[in-house]
């Protein structure tokens, strides 16, 4: 059974979690403390990534490796932490968006291999982005008739993903370099995704215990397997993690949104 963990080890994931740099930890912190679940920012910065000119389709693909195995460890951590599934509508946005993402090169119906080709620098790309996500969710406000869709736990997935996109587009534009190339925008986004899956994957032996004592009585030999698989294949990425957790003790165990 260890040896059937190790063999799935998630080779790309551990690549990605290792630029994860918690030296500077100010823009990460304002990102993971932020009314957002970990996996929905992990697929907005990704989403910002692709829309950026100048890259490599090397890099996309695997950047898109990466994520892709990220994001079910993730899901893993805020399920189990959402005890009373109060983040459930939050949590399945960036499900619709990551598909959409994944296998039409999309946000939210945006072509992003051609939509933002005709931007010069990271700059205007961000700008484009959060006009159209904050164009998104007014015309979504203007529209609803109901007092309580005001809460972004009411909100439909398209729109907690432009929501997200917005927020997040303005938190790195704040702290935006002078004239910062495509190219330091991108690996400055695979660093941002990697701090975000880093403080939630701290979380994850927690998750794991968890998970196994709150299963029925009838599934929990079979909880017991598939958690031992998973810290098993995990091991590597955990191992990483905590040589990063001195910098990070602030940003785990929050699944606020």
């Amino acid at each position: 059974m260890v040896q059937k963990g190790r063999e799935k080890k998630p080779s790309n994931l551990i690549n990605l979690v290792h630029k994860s740099d918690n030296s500077n930890t100010s823009q990460i912190t304002t990102l993971v403390l932020a009314r957002d679940c970990w996996t929905l920012q992990v697929v907005t910065l990704t989403s910002i990534a692709l829309a950026l000119s100048n890259v490599s389709q090397h890099q996309r693909k695997q950047l898109l490796s990466s994520v892709s195995e990220g994001l079910p460890l993730a899901k893993v951590v805020e399920k189990t932490l959402d005890t009373n599934a109060k983040l459930k509508s939050i949590r399945n946005a960036p499900s619709a968006t990551w598909v959409e993402l994944l296998v039409y090169s999309k946000w939210v119906e945006i072509d992003l291999r051609t939509g933002f080709l005709w931007c010069s620098h990271s700059k205007q790309v961000l700008q484009e982005l959060s006009d159209k996500a904050e164009e998104i969710v007014m015309e979504w406000k203007s529209q609803s008739q109901d007092s309580n869709m005001g809460n972004p736990l009411n909100f439909p997935a398209r729109v907690v993903a432009a929501n997200s996109m917005y927020r997040i587009c303005q938190t790195i534009l704040l702290s935006y370099g002078e004239e910062e190339s495509c190219e330091e925008m991108w690996e400055r986004l695979c660093v941002m995704i990697a701090d975000v899956l880093s403080a939630c994957l701290a979380n994850l032996p927690h998750a794991i215990t968890k998970m196994c004592h709150q299963s029925c009585i009838e599934k929990r030999d079979k909880t017991v397997r598939e958690a031992f698989l998973l810290l098993v294949k995990t091991e590597e990425v955990l191992g990483i993690v905590r040589r990063q957790m001195s910098s990070m003790n602030d940003l785990v165990g929050s699944v606020d949104c």
